[in-house]
């Protein structure tokens, strides 16, 4: 090969890398930018609800913002560099307490920032952000968080088979264990038992709503009853059809108008939404080939990585990708436990 062939070779060699990281910059600049509006977004619903003062949201999106800022300038940062930066800006928040919607931004900017970097560093990262946040928080304040979620999903009206007077009373039993501080363990473990045995005895997805709500008290309070309450929900646990594509449309648009009818997500949140998650129901009916199907599904799940929603929303969403891998027989598990949780539980 000649030198002025060898030289055009290198000189077109550059050019793609160049290009390449260029384009890198510019699509990490558009998502940083997404989410700066999705930021102040969401701030001034937390104003709206009371949450936060004015000056508070002011000064949490200014801080998140300059840490938006930091990234792009320091797209190489380390797990380190990550700590260093979160542990500056939480402490930032001294004048005022961070609860969980709070904390949720916090997490959702710094899950933007990592998710664009080594997925190693990002699962190691995510563990310090929470383990964080479960020392932060008092034992009152995540029985707060427990019954505020609860709250919402009532609101939601997602399990139909919990009537609102149940709902009422599993938050009223939640706000005395949480209220009254004469109560023992031994007590705590009575009542726990006692509402799972009282209201777990509906749909599985029902029960499992409830099962979660009671086993976040008990983890809350460190009762070690997991065990017991998750034998009253498999004692009564079912073995339903998996649910046929227009079943899954359906559910999945009515969940979505559900958020979008109580503003939690956009009109523009809600088409993107759902017509990644039916596109891929669609896909999979229309096609016998595993291979495809399952590159399919893990790209949806890829299209949907930094949604903005709640973790049960999430979870619904991890549900019904794994709903479709046993319908078509494609293995993505350990896929949705690392989506899903960051992690793989197992």
């Amino acid at each position: 090969m000649s030198l002025k062939r060898i030289l055009k070779s290198v000189i077109l060699t550059l050019f793609i890398i160049l290009n390449s990281c260029t384009d890198m910059n510019d699509q990490t600049q558009e998502i940083i930018q997404h989410n700066r509006t999705i930021l102040k977004k969401e701030l001034g619903k937390l104003e709206q609800e009371k949450v936060l003062k004015p000056s508070e949201a002011k000064q949490i999106q200014e801080r998140l913002n300059a840490d938006f800022d930091y990234y792009l300038q320091h797209q190489n940062i380390d797990l380190s560099g990550l700590e260093k930066m979160f542990f500056t800006t939480v402490k930032s928040f001294e004048n005022f307490r961070i609860n969980q919607p709070i904390f949720s931004r916090i997490s959702s900017t710094y899950h933007v920032i990592t998710s664009q970097g080594d997925y190693a560093v990002q699962l190691q990262f995510n563990k310090v952000v929470n383990d964080w946040f479960d020392s932060y928080q008092t034992e009152t304040e995540k029985l707060t968080d427990v019954i505020n979620q609860t709250i919402k999903t009532k609101q939601l009206k997602i399990y139909t088979d919990i009537s609102d007077a149940e709902y009422d009373e599993i938050i009223a039993v939640i706000s005395e264990i949480k209220s009254n501080t004469t109560f023992s363990n031994t007590e705590v473990k009575k009542i726990l038992n006692e509402g799972m045995l009282k209201y777990g005895n509906k749909s599985d997805n029902s029960n499992l709503e409830i099962l979660n709500i009671f086993e976040a008290v008990s983890r809350i309070k460190k009762l070690g009853i997991s065990e017991e309450l998750l034998a009253v929900y498999n004692k009564n646990k079912t073995q339903p059809a998996l649910p046929s594509s227009p079943e899954m449309k359906k559910q999945i648009l009515g969940r979505f108008n559900a958020l979008l009818s109580i503003e939690m997500i956009t009109q523009e949140e809600f088409t993107y939404y759902t017509q990644t998650i039916i596109s891929d129901v669609d896909f999979c009916e229309n096609s016998i080939d595993q291979s495809q199907i399952k590159t399919q599904l893990l790209r949806g799940l890829q299209k949907l990585k930094t949604a903005e929603l709640d973790t049960e929303d999430r979870e619904a969403i991890a549900h019904w990708y794994y709903v479709l891998s046993l319908k078509h027989k494609v293995e993505i598990t350990t896929d949705l436990n690392k989506w899903l949780y960051g992690f793989d539980p197992k």
